[in-house]
C-alpha cells in the first residue's frame, strides 16, 4: 500500500462534461484524480489536458458501467486500496441518456442499460469504497441529481433514475451521518454539456453556464466538507 500526500478523489463519467471539468479542477489543485468512464480515448485526451495544465498527473480506470458487477467493484476497491491507502471523495457524474422520448416507446433493454449505469452501478461502487471513504478524517460523496428530468415528463428512464438517486443519496447521508463520511446531492442547474445540447436544440450554448464554472462550485464544496452542512445543494446558489 502505497501513502498519498495528495487528497484523493474518484470521479465516475470522467471523460463526460462535468466529469471532465471537475478532474480537470481538481488536479490543477493539487487533488489525485482517478478517472473513471468507458471512453478509453476521452480519458486519454483529458489525460494530455491536465498534464499539459500543469495538474497532478490523474490515474485512469477504464471501466464500462453499463456491465460492472460486484466482483469488479470489489477489484477497484481493493486496487485503490494498495495503491493509494484511501479516498477522500467519490463523485458519481457518470449518466446514460437516449434523448427525450415517452415512457412508452422505450426499448427494455435500453431501460434496463440506463437505470444499471444511473442507478444500480452508482450504488455498487458506493458500498465498495466506503471502506476507503471512512479511512479518512473526512471524505465527500456526491451524487449528482437534475430536477428538471425527474421532474417533467418525456425524460424517460433518464428522469426516473434520477428521482432514485435522490432517494439513494438521502438514505446514505442518512445512514452515515454519524460518520466522518460528509453525502451531498448535487444539482448542477443548466450547464452547457453535450446532454444538454441533445436536448435544446434552439438554446444559444453561450448563455449557458460551462461545465468548467460548475465544477470550481463542485469542488469547493469537496474542499470544505464539513462547511457543508446543506444536504441538496444547487450549484448556481453556490459562490465561486
Amino acid at each position: 500500500m502505497k501513502s498519498s500526500q495528495s487528497r484523493v478523489m474518484l470521479v465516475t463519467g470522467a471523460a463526460g462534461g462535468l466529469g471532465s471539468a471537475l478532474s480537470m479542477a481538481a488536479a490543477v489543485n493539487g487533488w489525485q484524480v482517478i478517472m473513471l468512464d468507458k471512453n478509453e480515448r476521452g480519458l486519454e485526451r483529458h489525460f494530455d489536458a491536465i498534464v499539459a495544465a500543469g495538474g497532478v498527473e490523474p490515474c485512469l480506470q477504464p471501466m464500462d458501467l453499463a456491465v460492472i458487477g460486484p466482483a469488479d467493484c470489489q477489484q477497484l476497491s481493493a486496487a485503490l486500496y494498495h495503491q493509494f491507502g484511501g479516498l477522500d471523495a467519490v463523485v458519481h457524474c457518470a449518466v446514460a441518456f437516449q434523448g427525450l422520448q415517452p415512457l412508452d416507446l422505450i426499448q427494455s433493454d435500453e431501460w434496463l442499460r440506463q437505470v444499471q449505469v444511473n442507478v444500480n452501478a452508482p450504488w455498487l461502487i458506493t458500498i465498495n469504497l466506503l471502506p476507503l471513504l471512512r479511512s479518512r478524517d473526512k471524505s465527500g460523496l456526491v451524487f449528482i441529481l437534475d430536477k428538471q428530468a425527474d421532474e417533467k415528463g418525456l425524460w424517460g428512464c433518464y428522469g426516473v433514475c434520477k428521482s432514485a438517486v435522490r432517494g439513494l443519496a438521502a438514505q446514505f447521508k442518512s445512514e452515515l451521518a454519524s460518520t466522518n463520511i460528509y453525502v451531498h446531492a448535487v444539482d448542477p442547474g443548466p450547464m452547457r454539456t453535450a446532454l444538454r445540447l441533445s436536448v435544446f436544440h434552439s438554446e444559444n450554448p453561450s448563455n449557458v453556464t460551462s461545465a468548467e464554472i460548475k465544477a470550481k462550485k463542485l469542488l469547493s464544496i469537496l474542499e470544505t466538507a464539513a462547511k457543508h452542512q446543506d444536504f441538496h445543494i444547487c450549484l448556481d446558489d453556490v459562490r465561486s
